[in-house]
This record gives C-alpha cells, sequence and structure tokens, in this order.
C-alpha cells in the first residue's frame, strides 16, 4: 500500500487531500461454479485500485445551536486482471455528513446528525445512493443527577447497500438491508462523587525482602 495525504487547518476549517494505491486489494463477488446455475460468494484479490480523495470540515456555533460539516469528493478505479469483471467508467462519488446540536433554553438539547453517500462507480462495481438521519433529545433533571436520552436512528430507512456488477457473462445485483432502523430510550442517574478513602500503602512479602536483604 502506498499513501499520500497533504492538510492544512485554519481556525475552524480542516481540508485535506490525497492519494491511496492498493496492491492486491481484498474485494468479493458471486462467481459461477461448477454448474451454470451454481454460484459462490467468496472473497477475491483484485490486481490494483487507485484512489483520490478531496474532504473540507468546518465547525460552526452560533450559541445555542453548535455543528460539524463535512464534504468528502472521492474517485475510485479497481483494476482486475484474472476473474472477468466488466470494466465501467469510473465515476467520482459524494459524501455529506452533518452533526448538530440545539440547546433549546436550557431545557434540552435536540441532537441531529445526517449523512448522505452519493453514486459510486469504481470501475467495476457500481453502488447506488444512501443515506441515514439520526435525532436524539437530551433533558436533564435534579441538577444534572438524572439524564435522559431519547433517540431516533435512521428515521427514514435508506442505510441499505444496493447496486450491481457483471463477471463474465453473469450480471449480479445486490440489494443489502441494515438493521439500523430504531428507537432507544436511555436513562442514567448519578449518585454523586466517590468519597475519598484513607488507607495506608503497605508492601507485600516486607518481612521477606528484609530476611533476603
Amino acid at each position: 500500500m502506498h499513501s499520500f495525504e497533504l492538510g492544512a487547518y485554519y481556525r475552524k476549517v480542516d481540508l485535506r487531500i490525497g492519494y491511496n494505491y492498493l496492491d492486491d486489494p481484498l474485494s468479493s463477488a458471486a462467481l459461477r461454479g461448477i454448474t451454470p446455475d451454481s454460484y459462490v460468494l467468496k472473497g477475491l484479490n483484485l490486481e490494483k485500485s487507485h484512489a483520490y480523495f478531496a474532504a473540507l470540515s468546518v465547525s460552526t456555533g452560533l450559541g445555542f445551536w453548535t455543528a460539524i460539516n463535512t464534504v468528502n469528493l472521492s474517485y475510485t478505479k479497481m483494476i482486475d486482471d484474472q476473474f472477468s469483471f466488466v470494466s465501467l467508467p469510473p465515476r467520482p462519488q459524494w459524501y455529506f455528513y452533518s452533526s448538530n446540536t440545539f440547546n433549546v433554553k436550557n431545557l434540552f438539547k435536540v441532537q441531529l446528525l445526517a449523512w448522505y453517500l452519493g453514486e459510486r462507480s469504481s470501475g467495476l462495481y457500481q453502488n447506488r445512493s444512501r443515506s441515514l438521519v439520526t435525532i436524539g433529545i437530551d433533558k436533564e433533571f435534579f441538577k444534572d443527577a438524572l439524564k435522559l436520552k431519547f433517540l431516533a436512528n435512521d428515521v427514514f430507512h435508506k442505510t441499505n447497500n444496493s447496486g450491481d456488477y457483471s463477471v463474465g457473462h453473469t450480471d449480479i445485483f445486490f440489494d443489502r438491508s441494515f438493521n439500523n432502523n430504531y428507537f432507544r430510550l436511555v436513562a442514567a442517574y448519578s449518585f454523586g462523587k466517590l468519597k475519598n478513602s484513607m488507607y495506608k500503602n503497605k508492601p507485600t512479602g516486607q518481612a521477606e525482602n528484609s530476611r533476603a536483604n
């Protein structure tokens, strides 16, 4: 593996560009088995891959609102030399990420997290876009001793990974769903700080050490 990255940070802005080269990158595919109707999903090593990326991250805040926003543009080209993949024109992929916290008049906090991963063609595989939206509400009671949090994860259930590729004379279509859509209520109570204990530290085997000396 060969990697190069160049970055610059100014105030709350972080900019990075880079390149990664992989020899024998690990991937997977559904390959035809012994008979025309049999297929085996197996891991395999491709010949090589080239990946370029540029990322911009900005932290912002306006008193009641704080946020971290990131945009990333990547371009990947995978190359096969033995499995008869059908080559495709590579296309760049966009990635957007935003994490936001809103303090509502010091009564409770609302957290909003969202990301979007655009369509991609890596030269061998095509992936469709996917996204996630998560909403959380935090509330504290009894001088911050009791903390309640309600979380709704993957609200629109859009994190499934789908796409297609072709190996030899076979076209493969995939659509994988993940169990990320859930609701969660969390309660945590603090019973106060631990008191300092007065104790003396006495090394073990002191008598035996004295005899040895």
